[in-house]
């Protein structure tokens, strides 16, 4: 639900002195009935009202509140702020007045930028529909150099001097720069129960960077912290700041607690980008990918395969892998990297998926959906046959044209390849640019007989690294003739026959004109 009002002096933080024209705040209510009421538009601010803050948090309903003691009571809780978490940076308060927008369903209030110094600031307000917490997005664009930033969250809480730590995250009831949360409330009083009990969350485990100092103590209603950011130039990072109101001290320990490790509520409608850019909490989803050394397609009958998370998991175990077509063995590893052995069950495409949530890193963030891994197992070798469009029988002058093709792309074929009988080869070349076809021309080197090619088994491979095998032998019958005419090529137009190519067919008629002079002779 939302719903734009507009406060007055009177209802501003009476402790902190402050001149206002009017303040313009933004209702955002949860399934709980908690009200968060917002500043959009402050045309004077102090620490109880800059932009971005929460002027106050209220039920608007009756709830199930403890007293002190110990049973319960129904009231409305009230007055859990008179201005929370209002950011200075290095020394300026964010304090933009104008329109703001409204994203994640309208769940979502965002500020326009501020400029401070070389930092570009701005920030993002969030309540959920169905839990009980605002948070805070401190964007801090870096348009400098290398930097540290000061970022101070100041409060003011309805409690004041009646304010009293029920719990810290490392148990003393004294706040420290090792806590991640603090759950305070207002001191009873004659057995009321006036204010929400508060969940304070600042940072999480496993945290970048975390929070450089903290004032918060028994009968001080204006706790602040702060964090001394390292921003490389060009950089962004994100503060993030959580605080839920509860009817009681035990619920909001449970929801501090709940807060810290952070459940995909407290991260809804942060962008990927958003994720990763958040220091101060863990909040990053470790990726998976699945990497093998065999090719693809491949012909090998356990085919290896390695996954690798961008950081270290747990939980991640041998049946989280679901194959296709192939069986998982020889699962190992830890943290980050896992391998295992993925072995076909036929031919054809065999694959592996892992789902996402399947392992956690150390901050409980579920792991994402990997890329399929996929090979096209083949285990059978390319085939090769020979052909000609040359006539036959040929005389010796003519070139026979050749074509040997293969079953499917090999890589690896080369002239040397063909073994030759009674001819020289010339022209050798791919037909295709598949590397299934491939045109030689055969020379006869003698006047009659068979002349030919050859291709053995295993002298090309495809693309999965399995051998041909051989070839039908190629025979072209050459018989004597007295054409002067040859050709270099089955597509090449006519030509008169080279000296060369003339000599053995004159040696032929020499012998014969001799044996006929002879015979006649005798």
């Amino acid at each position: 639900m939302l719903r734009r009002s507009l406060w007055g002096f009177a209802g501003l933080l009476a402790a902190v002195p402050c001149a206002l024209a009017g303040i313009g705040s933004v209702s955002l209510i949860d399934a709980s009935g908690l009200e968060f009421l917002i500043n959009t538009d402050v045309t004077f601010a102090t620490s109880s009202n800059a932009s971005g803050a929460a002027l106050d948090a209220a039920f608007t309903g009756a709830v199930a509140a403890t007293t002190s003691g110990g049973g319960t009571t129904s009231t409305a809780l009230t007055d859990a702020f008179n201005g929370y978490s209002n950011l200075f940076v290095d020394g300026t308060g964010y304090n933009l007045n104008g329109a703001v927008e409204f994203v994640c369903d309208g769940r979502e209030i965002e500020f326009a930028p501020q400029t401070i110094g070389s930092l570009r600031v701005q920030r993002k307000v969030f309540v959920p529909d169905d839990d009980s917490f605002c948070r805070w997005l401190n964007i801090i664009k870096n348009n400098g150099g290398d930097t540290t930033a000061s970022l101070l969250i100041l409060n003011n809480l309805g409690s004041e001097s009646d304010t009293v730590i029920a719990a810290t995250s490392q148990a003393p009831l004294v706040a420290t720069t090792a806590d991640d949360w603090v759950v305070s409330y207002e001191d009873y009083t004659a057995g009321k129960s006036p204010d929400p009990r508060l969940s304070h969350v600042f940072q999480g485990p496993n945290r970048r960077q975390g929070i450089s100092s903290i004032t918060f103590a028994n009968g001080n209603g204006q706790p602040f912290w702060e964090y001394e950011i390292d921003i490389n130039a060009g950089a962004t990072v994100i503060v993030m700041n959580l605080v839920s109101g509860q009817p009681s001290i035990a619920e909001a320990i449970a929801k501090a607690e709940e807060l810290a490790l952070v459940p995909e509520t407290a991260v809804a409608c942060l962008s990927d980008t958003e994720r990763s850019q958040v220091v101060n909490f863990d909040v990053t989803e470790p990726t998976c990918t699945m990497t093998s050394s065999s090719s693809n397609p491949t012909n090998l009958t356990t085919i290896p395969v390695t996954v690798t998370f961008s950081e270290p998991v747990t939980g991640f175990t041998k049946t989280d892998i679901v194959p296709t077509n192939a069986t998982v063995k020889n699962f190992d590893g830890s943290g980050a990297v896992y391998t295992f052995n993925l072995v076909p069950l036929s031919s054809g495409l065999v694959a592996a998926d892992i789902g996402s949530g399947v392992a956690e890193d150390a901050g409980g963030n579920p792991n994402r959906e990997a890329e399929t891994f996929s090979r096209s197992l083949d285990g059978i070798g390319p085939t090769v046959a020979m052909s000609s469009t040359t006539p036959e029988p040929s005389n010796i002058t003519r070139i026979i044209d050749v074509t040997a093709t293969f079953s499917e792309p090999v890589s690896d074929f080369t002239a040397a390849d063909i073994t030759l009988v009674n001819c020289t080869l010339e022209g050798f070349a791919a037909a295709s640019k598949a590397y299934t076809q491939f045109d030689f021309r055969l020379l006869p080197a003698r006047i009659t007989g068979q002349v030919g090619a050859d291709i053995a088994a295993g002298v090309a491979h495809d693309a999965a690294g399995n051998p041909n095998s051989a070839a039908e032998p190629f025979r072209h019958t050459v018989g004597p003739g007295f054409s002067c005419i040859g050709t270099t090529t089955s597509k090449a137009a006519p030509s008169k026959a080279s000296l060369a190519e003339i000599a053995p067919i004159a040696a032929v008629m020499l012998i014969l004109s001799t044996a006929a002079y002879r015979r006649k002779k005798n």
